[in-house]
């Protein structure tokens, strides 16, 4: 009985030690292993596409506090760099890539591994991305890898060019290069410009529009070009121009004295 119990024995921890030792363990075999998604289509913006997907999946364990492998994803030089493994990106080749095969499911450590994996068109954002070079814009003394030609037709994405001054025919009406653009609009519709403001007027605008307050009754006399230019800096350096155009930029910014609910605490460094 002793016998056969040992034989039964030995017999299953050879099956269970082949089992174990096996090369495919864990991993899908080749056959079965899943296709990679294919390269988005279209523009792909760090800003926009990559730079949430890495801080929502990647830097809770390849970030600036944490490098799991020795990998880190927070800089494009760390990205090039790779971690323990080796490199992990391939600029120009995501199919080559290991991160992509990490992600997307071909490499024995599937990622993230907390969390929901990528989705299909968030694989294909970063394999395109990847393909395109890597673009990142400039950060903590990097220099920018863009592209050599602008990936968008608008304006904003355009380099800045001096446009040439139209011609016109009101010669005499124009002041300054703007005034040029200007008129050769309102000549091309069939417009004529309207006359000049007095005085009184262009300074209840100025003070309006610069300082938010309407102008000292009385305190802004004076005519002619030079008078009002002299109204313009006068306005551009008070504080009240600083008021009215600061506030603008710290709503933009959300500033508030306190945080505001339930507890409403100060501030002490806002």
């Amino acid at each position: 009985m002793n016998r056969r119990l040992a034989i039964s024995f030995l017999t299953f921890s050879g099956l269970l030690l082949s089992f174990v030792s096996s090369p495919s363990l864990g991993r899908p075999s080749k056959e079965n292993r899943p296709s990679l998604p294919s390269p988005a289509v279209g523009g792909v913006d760090f800003t926009r596409d990559i730079q949430p997907m890495l801080v929502e999946k990647c830097f809770q364990c390849h970030g600036e506090t944490k490098a799991m492998g020795g990998l880190r994803l927070n800089t494009r030089a760390d990205l090039l760099k790779g971690g323990d493994r080796g490199a992990v990106v391939e600029p120009g080749n995501s199919a080559a890539s290991r991160l992509i095969h990490m992600v997307g499911g071909l490499d024995e450590m599937k990622m993230p591994l907390q969390g929901d994996p990528l989705t299909d068109s968030q694989v294909g954002l970063l394999r395109s991305w990847i393909d395109r070079g890597l673009e990142w814009p400039a950060a903590d003394g990097e220099s920018a890898i863009r592209p050599s030609e602008p990936t968008s037709g608008h304006w904003s994405f355009q380099s800045i060019q001096r446009p040439r001054v139209p011609q016109v025919e009101r010669s005499d009406w124009v002041r300054n290069p703007i005034d040029a653009f200007v008129l050769r609009r309102l000549e091309q519709e069939g417009i004529e410009p309207s006359a000049e403001a007095e005085q009184a007027t262009l300074t209840r605008r100025l003070s309006l529009d610069l300082l938010g307050l309407p102008p000292r009754s009385g305190s802004e006399s004076g005519e002619g070009s030079y008078a009002y230019e002299g109204r313009v800096n006068r306005f551009l350096t008070s504080p009240h121009f600083g008021e009215r155009w600061g506030r603008k930029w710290l709503d933009l910014a959300r500033y508030a004295d306190s945080d505001g609910f339930e507890k409403d605490k100060i501030r002490l460094h806002a």
